[in-house]
């Protein structure tokens, strides 16, 4: 699509007679799947974490895949990829500094309580949670720590 064109390009998505637009189908998923994978393995070979940062050096290592993810995949989904992938980035290497520290993970079969809710109360309650370990099951049994201390008597 030119700058000042109506008309869209080939990838665009269509729009309806209502002006909605038509979400991309199964094939087409697939094909940005495939071409966002072969940027990132690209970007991993060339040492690059963080596609928007470091264009340049992102488009003089994988300029070609990127060209073929923005020709796939909707402009806003190669931003999400992009950013997503930093993130994901950002997440492991925390879990990574944390175990280096001798943290602990928590066990998959361990809920955070239905009451904590996403306001600043809410965050206060889920750092006591982390800190201090007070965990349920999500079947919704006992509180871990009662639990332990019922087997105990």
């Amino acid at each position: 699509m030119g700058w000042f064109s109506s008309t869209p390009s080939p990838s665009s998505p269509q729009p309806t007679k209502d002006g909605a637009f038509i979400a991309p189908g199964r094939s087409a998923r697939d094909r940005c799947y495939e071409t966002r994978d072969a940027f990132f393995e690209c970007l991993d070979q060339a040492n690059i974490v963080d596609s928007i940062k470091e264009a340049d050096k992102a488009e003089a290592a994988c300029g070609k895949l990127e060209r073929g993810m923005e020709k796939e995949c909707a402009a806003s989904w190669v931003k999400y990829f992009k950013q997503r992938r930093v993130m994901e980035w950002k997440k492991q290497k925390t879990y990574e500094k944390l175990a280096a520290e001798g943290a602990i993970g928590m066990p998959e079969n361990l809920a955070i309580p239905s009451g904590l809710g996403l306001g600043v109360l809410g965050m206060a309650n889920l750092h006591h949670f982390i800190v201090y370990g007070v965990a349920f099951r999500k079947d919704g049994g006992d509180n871990i720590e009662e639990a332990e201390q019922k087997k105990s008597k």
